[in-house]
């Protein structure tokens, strides 16, 4: 879920593939999706940084696994390449309030 949550925070939507995903013995898109291992977490970077942020993570494992889109469609493609996951994010901001909503479709 940090994916999606990555989405809201930023107002974009997002585009990923579980199949880039570094893990092993997984064959379960929900596994993939909701496992909350420690050492697993999301970054996003502007196309620009790439270099330097590969550079700075060698020796250790990470991909590049999705990316972020301009519009507002969150989707997820599975391990056996269909779409798992579409879904519109919607985002209210209100003075002292905020409210974001996954709508899956």
């Amino acid at each position: 879920m940090a994916l999606a949550e990555t989405a809201f925070a930023g107002d974009l939507g997002m585009e990923v593939d579980l199949r880039k995903v570094p893990a092993s013995e997984i064959d379960r898109d929900d596994f993939l999706l909701f496992s909350e291992s420690a050492s697993r977490f999301v970054v996003t970077i502007r196309p620009e940084d790439k270099k330097v942020f590969e550079t700075c993570l060698q020796g250790n494992v990470f991909a590049e696994v999705g990316k972020v889109t301009s519009g507002k469609d969150f989707k997820v493609h599975g391990l056996k390449k269909e779409v798992v996951i579409q879904a519109n994010i919607l985002i209210s901001r209100k003075p002292g309030n905020a409210l974001a909503v996954l709508m899956v479709s």
